[in-house]
């Protein structure tokens, strides 16, 4: 039974094809967990811009999904790779052995597949590991030694979730040995943690004095982790391998102190740095509501743009958390969303910096509001962490936040009837519907008319006609290779000017659902529900980042079909 975090390297079900700079990995933070406890399985795939959308694995009767929907959605960009992070909870609903199916998906045109992943619910938790003494850095050097390697944790006792930052230290002898670089070997584990790597500040790399023992040493730090608890009890982090490159000094040689520079030699030593225990221990009670685990130091900040829209124009709330946590596993706050508006779900980007100590996060989500009419506002938003200096549970806040919508509300629009818009629209283009105004408009134009009557003639063959431009079956059918964010906006814009030939100009602008209820009253609410459902898929896309497993543009010809698309 596998501990701990099981990190399953996934395998390409298709061999032909495979790029190498796509990658994927998935894993589950624990393997044994009680009825009514959480696990979260993770999946990763670097070197891919768009994942779509993906099916997490099937558990068996023993757990449960908590949702489809990905609790933890992530992209972070590192110099010219992305990495996308999706991440599904399920909850242990009855003791026994459990299993996390086969998960399949499709990356950058390569089909990838996981291993199933054994679980075991126990009917209480687990019981805890005896206690033991942690491993410490030693007062002294095993043996006597010119040259070893120790794990210093800047803390041996956490709570779950919190920062621990794990220095790598090089000790050696300057008068027998100087090191020249170090190399971490092999393979490394640290069950029970979520870990990311940061960046040995320059002034730690050069030597430094340190005393063990009574022995005069220099000290140098060769690696840097941050590690985050995923769970309670005693936790260890293996032993680590270095291979080291160093010029030794034969100290047989009664000369070598005169004349060490020409009698050293290079040569690579093994090194091995002893695995470490953390005494990590499980969160107090008295958690507010909506509280998603979070821990450490939090600030946050929020924004809108734009602060005034049109009915059916997008407005995006922008939610910034920076702090010492473990970004990767923040959960986007909650948020009502208003009377008459359509939300979708938060997109999120994750940046890191890596050179500050303790490691410093920044989660960034990005919420769409899509008004349908009328001015609305976005209520405040709560989110809760667990402050472990203080030992205490805060919670920040932002808003609410006030969005002026200009325009008549939907239900005004949707009453009036199809002659009133659509002299609304003419006298918002500055025509008028009066029948005296028209005929003098006609009138006036006449000598217009006739004046240009013979540059018309002459450039009528130089103007592409109607049937030379790509009719809307074509234009879907390209849009079928294109990448998902693009076929939608392609989608949405075909359907658009399809539907303005029985509706009318305002098909291109109004919002969906007027446009969905006019659609109704000419085919039905049939051919209206399917049009809906395409046109959400579309809005999804552009504004969510969110792709179904279908073509959308195959999708939006077989929507459009009773409105006449192919038969012209």
């Amino acid at each position: 039974m596998l501990r701990g975090l099981a990190l399953l390297l996934l395998s390409l079900a298709v061999a032909s094809g495979v790029h190498a700079q796509v990658s994927a990995s998935a894993y589950a933070d624990r393997t044994v967990l009680s009825e009514g406890e959480v696990l979260t399985f993770t999946l990763e795939v670097t070197g891919v811009d768009d994942l779509g959308t993906v099916t997490p694995p099937v558990p068996s009767r023993h757990l449960r999904l908590e949702s489809t929907t990905p609790n933890l959605r992530s992209r972070t960009t590192f110099g010219a790779q992305t990495r996308i992070t999706l991440g599904w909870r399920y909850r242990a609903v009855d003791t026994g052995p459990a299993e996390l199916g086969v998960m399949s998906f499709r990356a950058a045109g390569q089909f990838f597949t996981t291993d199933p992943i054994q679980i075991d619910v126990t009917s209480r938790r687990p019981a805890q590991p005896r206690q033991r003494p942690l491993v410490q850095v030693p007062n002294s050097p095993i043996g006597s030694g010119s040259l070893f390697v120790r794990a210093v944790p800047r803390k041996t006792q956490a709570v779950v979730g919190e920062q621990i930052v794990v220095d790598y230290v090089l000790y050696f002898d300057p008068a027998r040995v100087s090191p020249r670089q170090a190399t971490a070997t092999g393979t490394w584990d640290a069950p029970g943690f979520w870990r990311e790597e940061m960046d040995v500040p320059t002034r730690d790399t050069y030597p430094r004095p340190a005393t063990l023992g009574g022995r005069e040493l220099r000290a140098v730090t060769i690696r840097r982790l941050a590690l985050f608890p995923a769970r309670a009890g005693e936790l260890e982090l293996a032993a680590m391998d270095f291979e080291i490159e160093i010029r030794e000094t034969d100290t047989t040689d009664p000369f070598a102190p005169f004349f060490s520079p020409f009698r050293s030699r290079r040569v690579d030593r093994s090194a091995t740095a002893p695995a470490v225990a953390i005494d990590v221990r499980s969160l107090p009670p008295g958690a507010p509501d909506g509280f998603g685990g979070a821990v450490g130091s939090f600030e946050m900040s929020a924004r809108t743009a734009p602060l005034a829209a049109q009915p059916g124009d997008p407005v995006e709330l922008i939610l910034t958390l920076r702090g010492t946590g473990n970004a990767a596993t923040l959960t986007a706050p909650e948020i009502d969303a208003p009377q008459g508006v359509d939300v979708y779900d938060p997109t999120s980007e994750r940046s890191t910096d890596t050179a500050r100590s303790p490691l410093v996060s920044v989660r960034q989500f990005t919420y769409t509001f899509v008004p349908q009419g009328g001015s609305f506002e976005i209520p405040e938003i709560t989110w809760s962490y667990f402050d472990p200096e203080a030992g205490a549970y805060r919670t920040l806040r932002e808003g609410p936040f006030e969005i002026r919508v200009d325009g008549a509300p939907l239900a005004a629009a949707s009453g009036a009837g199809a002659d009133d818009v659509d002299a609304r629209w003419q006298r918002m283009r500055g025509l008028s519907t009066t029948p005296l105004w028209g005929v003098l408009a006609v009138g006036l134009a006449l000598p217009a008319i006739a004046g240009l009557g013979l540059l018309g003639v002459r450039r009528r063959r130089q103007r592409p006609s109607r049937a030379d431009a790509p009719d809307a079956a074509s234009r879907l059918k390209r849009a079928s290779d294109r990448p998902p964010k693009e076929q939608a906006a392609e989608a949405e814009r075909v359907i658009r000017e399809t539907l303005a030939d029985p509706i009318g100009p305002l098909a291109r602008t109004l919002p969906r659902r007027e446009l969905v209820a006019r659609a109704e009253r000419l085919q039905g609410s049939d051919a209206a529900r399917a049009l809906d459902r395409v046109l959400a898929q579309c809005e999804a896309a552009r504004y969510a980042g969110e792709t179904g497993a279908s073509d959308l543009a195959a999708d939006a010809r077989q929507a459009l079909k009773p409105f006449g698309l192919g038969a012209r």
